[in-house]
């Protein structure tokens, strides 16, 4: 097994001024392609320091900012003929999940001549891409320094994701300052995001072992700071803790050695694939809670341990623990089941069924 991140991370803290220019000078980029969401970054100021960054440092750029929620991969192929097109030598992405998701995507295909659904259908398994510079302005995703990336084909109602060394972006730069305008409902999704990238490696893996001590210290500082978070108002040195927490979250270190897989995730993916007014993040939330409760008699010890651990309990009761875990997913406000939505109860039995409900 290897553990490689090859993502550079430099952290600043800079609200006024962004030296992402200078950052991509010193690494001898020239020509970018800023993609960035639709009007976020416009309305909160900091589009005008980015641009700002770029022109003082002589880098030339192109933008495109129609970026959804749930990526679409048919729209990468517009964004990849501009990339080639123009010839640029990086993909500056500054947003969420969503963009940097489709900044990997362009990125990997590239250099690629076939067709562009392949690769996410597993086709075709990149090797060259084109260099990827991100800036994070939601937290929770933990992109910025991951080796995944998730696409949707609106066409076949499908969200699909994919894992490859060549998704690790080669530079990630995080500001706590740009996460300044995110809602309370932005980072509660972020939030139950994160917590599920470690908590899905922590019940994949064996017991007893490394990987588990690093992902029960890292859910219990998400816990801790999820507080502050959200019933705070800004705080840099929250958001410093949050930005670190959610790469951690998801860069590899808490499952290395460790067999896993991610069957919330995958569930998840499902939905959101089918229905587009479902937020990721809300999405996970639910679908956690429901598999703790599905699943206490099988992972009763690991999840009397990680309720002991993060909620500084000293319990043995695994449905006292399973209410401790619900109370928590509740204190992020976000729905706790599926009724908001115009959605098939069969189906979603059926996908909880097929990966939720584990055995002994």
């Amino acid at each position: 097994m290897e553990f490689n991140i090859p993502t550079k991370l430099i952290y600043l803290e800079e609200e006024k001024e962004i030296s992402i220019g200078k950052i991509l000078k010193e690494n001898n980029f020239n020509k970018v392609l800023f993609l960035f969401g639709r009007n976020s970054l416009k309305k909160s100021g900091f589009y005008d320091l980015f641009v700002k960054s770029l022109k003082e440092n002589e880098i030339k750029y192109i933008e495109y900012n129609d970026i959804e929620p749930n990526p679409e991969v048919h729209k990468a192929e517009e964004i990849l003929k501009l990339c080639q097109t123009e010839n640029v030598d990086c993909i500056l992405a500054v947003g969420g999940g969503s963009v940097l998701d489709m900044a990997k995507y362009v990125c990997n295909n590239f250099y690629y001549q076939g067709d562009i659904t392949d690769l996410m259908y597993g086709k075709f398994k990149p090797i060259n891409t084109l260099k990827l510079v991100t800036c994070i302005t939601l937290i929770g995703s933990g992109s910025e320094m991951s080796n995944s990336c998730v696409m949707s084909d609106k066409k076949k109602k499908m969200k699909q994701g994919f894992r490859s060394i060549t998704n690790y972006p080669y530079l990630s730069y995080l500001n706590p300052y740009l996460t300044k305008t995110c809602s309370k409902y932005q980072l509660a999704v972020g939030i139950a995001d994160m917590f599920c990238h470690t908590l899905e490696r922590y019940f994949s893996s064996s017991d007893n072992n490394v990987s588990d001590d690093i992902s029960l210290s890292v859910l219990k500082q998400i816990v801790e700071v999820s507080k502050v978070v959200l019933n705070g108002e800004f705080d840099v040195q929250s958001r410093k803790k949050m930005m670190l927490l959610g790469s951690l979250a998801h860069c590899g270190i808490t499952s290395f050695l460790e067999n896993y897989n991610m069957p919330i995730h995958k569930a998840e993916h499902i939905l959101t694939g089918k229905y587009d007014n479902l937020t990721h993040g809300e999405g996970i939330a639910i679908i956690m809670n429901d598999f703790v409760k599905l699943n206490k008699n099988v992972l009763k010890t690991k999840i009397v341990k990680l309720c002991n651990v993060i909620f500084d309990s000293k319990t043995k009761s695994i449905n006292k623990c399973v209410l401790m875990f619900s109370d928590w997913v509740s204190s992020l406000n976000l729905h706790i089941n599926f009724g908001f939505l115009n959605i098939d109860e069969k189906e979603v039995k059926t996908i909880y069924k097929k990966f939720l409900k584990l055995r002994n």
